[in-house]
C-alpha cells in the first residue's frame, strides 16, 4: 500500500492487516507504539515491536 505524505511533509505508514472492509489504513508513525490501538488488529501497539521502536 502506497501512503501518501501529509502536508508538512511526514511519511504515513500502512498497516499490516486491512479492515473489516479490505481497506488497509495508512497512520502517522506518531501513532506506533503510542498506547492506544489504531491498525485493525493493533499491529501499532505490538509489544514485541514496540521494545524496538523509538519515536525520533
Amino acid at each position: 500500500v502506497a501512503c501518501p505524505v501529509t502536508d508538512d511533509g511526514r511519511r504515513l505508514i500502512s498497516c499490516p492487516s486491512p479492515d473489516q472492509f479490505g481497506v488497509y489504513k495508512c497512520i502517522d508513525d506518531h501513532y506506533v507504539c503510542n498506547g492506544r490501538p489504531d491498525c485493525p488488529q493493533a499491529e501499532d501497539e505490538d509489544g514485541t515491536a514496540c521494545m524496538f521502536h523509538q519515536i525520533v
